[in-house]
């Protein structure tokens, strides 16, 4: 049975336990750690600027404009601990251990003396030998590019109306894609991690959500029929209940398709190598799509392919100089469409009578889908 706590007394520290600030690195000896630099919390500066003309031609208004943003200090993670580029070289020796024979004979020693004889030569020539990765969070190097034309075409009076519009644009990011803490890590979804660390600016590449082009055209008509149309034109109850009052709408979409991560499907860089946890994919022989038009793409046929297989090759262990995404490298394009006649009709119901006793009668109005 525990003892009585005086509070008078305080609560006593556990064994071994060491007040924050903790100075002894010895602490994170043989572990992964994070590092908070001096923009860790620091707001990103988002800019934005846009400009537009618009007409009205008739009963149409056109609308053409360009909206841009540019984004710095986006939240991102970078790994501090990456093997340099140029160990490549030693081939498979990176990943023997220490105490390997071969690696003694080509002049490797343990880089301090407590360093375990299982490690291998890879971990041993890390900046920093005595941990794992060391992961810089929100290190600010995160940005993003967005450019975009957009158009706009309206009627909104008579008996058509439209409204449509075209968006033609173009979404780069770097080190980010989403404003979370962390960035980098296959399980976020979409993998923003540097194939090499010492060269961050080569991994600029298309966001994820990148859609080039995007149409919208949503059509309403209200048809000609009926009391006070121009065609059939009649007072009696139930044809005008029939043909009267008729709207056809439409609503379409078309817009590309979404992007595909590019990468190697094993990371023959990463633990035991470079240490990183991006690989790209080598750009290989002919196109990226081969022609196929979507609406004769079967999925169901393995002769008929959207991609070009030969595209891509993956194969030893170097710095890879293909995208990370390509924009051609996506699902075919997507087209959406609705349609529906709306049929809406007034009629007349007794009401209650007023204290005068002079007939009150409402309308109503009703909705066919």
């Amino acid at each position: 049975m525990n003892g009585a706590l005086n509070w008078d007394n305080g609560i006593a520290a556990p064994p071994g336990f060491q007040p924050p600030p903790v100075f002894d690195q010895a602490v994170f000896v043989n572990n992964a750690v994070d590092v908070f630099s001096d923009n860790f919390g620091r707001a990103p500066r988002i800019r934005s600027w846009s400009a537009s003309i618009q007409h009205e031609v008739q009963k149409f208004v056109i609308e053409v404009g360009y909206v841009g943003n540019r984004g710095r200090g986006l939240n991102s993670t970078t790994l501090l601990n990456q093997l340099p580029v140029s160990r490549l070289a030693l081939g498979s020796l990176l990943q023997r251990r220490i105490d390997d024979p071969a690696v003694i004979a080509a002049g490797f020693t343990k880089p301090y003396a407590n360093f375990a004889s299982s490690n291998t030569l890879a971990q041993a020539l890390r900046p920093y030998p005595q941990y794992l990765d060391i992961s810089e969070r929100n290190s600010g190097i995160g940005r993003i590019w967005y450019d975009a034309l957009q158009t706009r075409l309206e009627r909104r009076f008579g008996a058509w109306q439209l409204m449509a519009a075209y968006t033609y644009s173009k979404t780069l990011g770097l080190g980010h894609y989403r404003q979370i803490f962390s960035q980098n890590f296959p399980s976020s979804g979409y993998n923003v991690a540097a194939q090499d660390n010492y060269n961050y600016a080569e991994m600029k590449s298309f966001l994820p959500f990148h859609t080039p082009q995007v149409l919208n055209i949503l059509n309403s008509f209200d048809l000609p029929f009926g009391r006070g149309k121009r065609f059939v034109k009649t007072n009696k109850f139930l044809i005008n209940l029939a043909v009267s009052d008729w709207t056809i709408s439409s609503l379409q979409q078309y817009k590309s398709g979404a992007l595909i991560l590019v990468q190697a499907p094993s990371n023959t860089l990463g633990t035991g190598v470079l240490f990183t946890q991006f690989k790209k994919a080598n750009v290989g022989s002919g196109p990226i799509q081969t022609g196929i038009d979507r609406t004769t793409l079967d999925p169901n046929n393995l002769s008929t392919r959207w991609f070009n297989a030969a595209a891509f090759i993956h194969n030893s262990q170097s710095i890879r100089s293909g995208q990370r995404s390509s924009v051609l490298w996506r699902f075919p394009q997507s087209a959406d469409h609705d349609r529906k006649p709306v049929h809406q009709q007034a009629y007349e119901v007794p009401g209650p009578r007023r204290q005068d006793r002079r007939p009150y009668l409402p309308r109503r109005c009703v909705q066919y889908l």
